[in-house]
């Protein structure tokens, strides 16, 4: 098993986006998500959206998850508006498994 810190390979693991997550929660961060017609609203402060940008940068960034989601009646909750009817399921396509993984049915369950 690999050491906190460090990959498999030895190298150094990039940060976890649960971590990232807790390390910068604060109050102040609520999105809303809207879907309507062929458009996703996204509504959210400076620093709502900028807290946003570095989660997805955050999760690009790492090679120990393929997924992650939060909704506005599930987990991560607290980032979201009561108005939100959405939440946001991040898949990078580009991480490497030995098996292939279907998008989770938790994840999409309301």
């Amino acid at each position: 098993m690999a050491k906190p810190g460090k990959n498999i390979k030895g190298g150094i693991m990039k940060e976890n986006v649960f971590k990232v997550l807790r390390k910068i929660y604060s109050k102040d961060i609520k999105l809303t998500i809207k879907v309507k017609e062929d458009l996703v609203f996204i509504d959210g402060s400076k620093k709502s959206l900028k807290w946003l940008a570095t989660i997805i940068d955050t999760f690009a960034e790492q090679d120990f998850e393929d997924d992650f989601w939060i909704k506005p009646k599930g987990p991560g909750s607290d980032y979201f508006k009561r108005t939100s009817t959405h939440g946001i399921y991040f898949y990078n396509t580009d991480f490497k498994k030995k098996k292939s993984k279907k998008v989770s049915k938790r994840a999409l369950a309301k």
